[in-house]
């Protein structure tokens, strides 16, 4: 067999395990079949040792659109991507621990066959010996910053008038903003339309989606000068959230439903405690950076990242037709497309954080 065919062969079989998706036991089955059919070929072992290498988390991002033909792009714009989006996320991981220099293990699977594809993966930490646990990891500065650029990718796409994206980017700090506008543009120079997942240990698999158009949005959004950042505190009720996300849904009992990254953990975690009893009125506040297009004064977008939350005092509290009118509400918008979460921004390792 050729050098040539070995490589096709090789190709066909990451391929084949890429496609298979998921973690039930069918999809396993399926891996397990494949790895024994890789025995005694040691090109193909050596795939599966580097397709099961263990990552805490992992951005596979899918390209279509006008700058493929077929299965192939341009070499340029897909070098530009790859090396920028790496880059992308060592600033964020700067901008989210505050240091300067950072050195990150972030690794690059190399596309498949079938597809215009690239993984980015935040490989699992290893102990002191050298050795790779068995169970859930505290999320990595790697991971953290894959998941924040994953975020910022994907509300990008979200055509809501409170999206958070504006939040996300006006939070930036140092090189990163710049670094996620380079990303954005070599997606527009390479003409790709990216349809991705973004997967976390023990967490669901997320889609991230970044047409022509978000990536367009995204440039506009890194130009763009934070004018305000006000302060909203409202009542209201908590009508659900995501915890593997960091999201919520708040409908105010005097204002229009709207929805809000989660930043810190601790209020994440007291998010869910209250999300389980719907009927709690609550006293929410709102971090809410307001920005305006380049020449629309007028045109204000404001976002919003949820500051604190505590059950609002007994005599705020709604009666249970109110709580039941606000929360028919939310779902409607919910159901028409109209309040969709944002992806989770957690904090930073205590470990990771600036020294002061």
């Amino acid at each position: 067999m050729t050098s040539t065919s070995n490589v096709s062969e090789v190709d066909r079989f990451r391929a084949a395990w890429l496609s298979v998706e998921g973690d039930d036991a069918m999809a396993r089955a399926e891996r397990i079949s494949l790895e024994v059919s890789a025995a005694g070929r040691p090109d193909l072992m050596q795939a599966v040792a580097a397709l099961k290498a263990p990552s805490q988390a992992e951005l596979d991002l899918h390209l279509a659109g006008e700058g493929v033909i077929g299965h192939e792009t341009e070499a340029g714009p897909f070098g530009k991507l790859v090396t920028r989006t790496a880059t992308a996320v060592k600033e964020l991981g700067k901008s989210i621990s505050g240091k300067k220099r950072l050195a990150l293990s972030l690794m690059v699977l190399a596309p498949a066959e079938g597809s215009v594809r690239v993984i980015f993966r935040a490989p699992v930490p290893k102990t002191a010996e050298g050795v790779i646990p068995g169970v859930a990891t505290p999320s990595t500065l790697d991971t953290l910053a894959l998941k924040r650029l994953a975020a910022i990718l994907s509300h990008s796409d979200d055509l809501n008038e409170d999206s958070p994206l504006y939040a996300d980017v006006q939070a930036l700090r140092g090189g990163a903003r710049s670094a996620v506008r380079l990303v954005a543009k070599a997606v527009i120079d390479g003409g790709w339309d990216v349809d991705g997942r973004f997967r976390q240990q023990g967490q669901p698999e997320e889609r991230v989606l970044l047409t022509q158009g978000g990536a367009r949005r995204l440039v506009a959004a890194t130009n763009e000068a934070t004018r305000a950042i006000e302060t909203l505190t409202t009542f209201g009720v908590v009508d659900g959230q995501r915890r593997s996300l960091g999201a919520m849904w708040f409908v105010p009992a005097d204002g229009r439903a709207i929805e809000a990254a989660v930043s810190d953990p601790d209020l994440l975690r007291r998010v869910a405690e209250i999300a389980a009893e719907p009927s709690r009125s609550v006293r929410a506040k709102f971090n809410v950076f307001v920005t305006y297009p380049a020449g629309d004064a007028g045109g204000a977008r404001r976002s919003y990242e949820l500051a604190d939350i505590e059950e609002a005092p007994e005599q705020r509290q709604l009666s249970t037709s109110s709580t039941r009118q606000l929360t028919e509400t939310a779902i409607t918008l919910r159901d028409e497309g109209r309040l969709r979460p944002p992806l989770a921004l957690e904090a930073a390792p205590e470990s990771d954080k600036k020294k002061h």
